[in-house]
């Protein structure tokens, strides 16, 4: 009887860098969308803006449809 052994998990080459945080305000901006269904089977979706720094939200906007070039 033959026990295949598999190579353990190969990890990522070089150093990892620490993720740096804002230090100041409108430095850096995060966006997240949520969808979901109504009732009446209608689909809606809400766009979210962070404040990475601040952690508040700037501005939800929810509609049935939030075409790309609302985004640009």
């Amino acid at each position: 009887m033959s026990v295949c052994k598999h190579g353990g998990r190969k990890w990522a080459l070089g150093t990892h860098s620490p993720v740096m945080l804002p230090d100041k305000l409108r430095e850096r901006r995060s966006l997240d969308s949520v969808s979901d269904v109504l009732n009446n089977r209608w689909c809606f979706r809400v766009l979210t803006v962070m404040g990475n720094y601040t952690r508040e939200c700037l501005t939800l906007v929810a509609d049935t449809s939030l075409p790309g070039e609302w985004l640009s």
